[in-house]
């Protein structure tokens, strides 16, 4: 009976911790995705840069490497006055900042 207990408390424990883990990125990436949107640039990117530490630790780095060179593709873009070029990397931007969270949902394969 202490085993089944145990179990199940364990159990419980990875499901509010996997819980827990979409929230934060879902969170953390509807903030700086707002920012984006809302044309403040530089506040996002400092949001980025807040989050690293959380998102490095719940995704893969190969994921969170392209948004960094996003965001100083930007930057640089904006620098120069590159409209065009800032208009598309901010669209990939945002797409891929819209992906991650998709990374830590739970799908069949991962729980068999």
């Amino acid at each position: 009976m202490k085993r089944l207990i145990i179990a199940l408390l364990l159990c419980g424990a990875l499901t509010g911790g996997s819980v827990w883990s979409c929230r934060a990125v879902d969170t953390a990436v509807a903030q700086i995705t707002t920012q984006i949107e809302a044309g403040d640039l530089h506040a996002a990117q400092a949001e980025w840069q807040r989050a690293q530490p959380l998102l490095g630790g719940l995704l893969q780095h190969t994921a969170l490497e392209p948004i960094d060179r996003l965001f100083a593709r930007i930057t640089a873009a904006q620098r120069h006055g590159a409209d065009e070029a800032r208009i598309t990397d901010r669209a990939e931007l945002l797409a891929q900042l819209r992906s991650l969270p998709d990374m830590l949902r739970p799908t069949l394969k991962n729980l068999l």
